[in-house]
């Protein structure tokens, strides 16, 4: 099985050892949601119950395209896409976030947010 090199965006070296440092934030936002909110990503926000993470972006797409609303069941003129984290302790002890066991829904916007847990 082939592993997969992973490369900064901006410079093109091989992570976590970019030297431009973009690609290295890039990493360590993948387990902060504090840093993930300071990248050009879409934001991630707190759930009602306070253990987990969401991110809402727009698809720029309808329900013609990506089906009716997960949450309601009606057709979207402007479907949205809303991933859920949770966090997790990592093998080495530090903290992350995690989208196993997590959903990720389709539809409108109020109806995503409503549904957060």
């Amino acid at each position: 099985m082939t592993q997969t090199k992973m490369v900064c965006p901006k410079c093109g070296d091989s992570l976590p050892k970019c030297e431009c440092g973009v690609g290295a934030s890039i990493l360590d936002a993948a387990y902060d949601p504090q840093l993930y909110n300071n990248l050009p990503y879409p934001k991630m926000e707190l759930g009602p119950s306070g253990q987990y993470h969401y991110s809402l972006r727009r698809t720029r797409k309808s329900s013609d395209q990506l089906g009716p609303c997960h949450v309601c069941g009606e057709w979207c003129s402007d479907v949205y896409s809303q991933n859920e984290r949770r966090p997790y302790t990592r093998i080495d002890g530090a903290p992350g976030m995690t989208l196993r066991n997590c959903a990720t829904l389709l539809g409108h916007e109020s109806c995503l947010r409503q549904a957060r847990q």
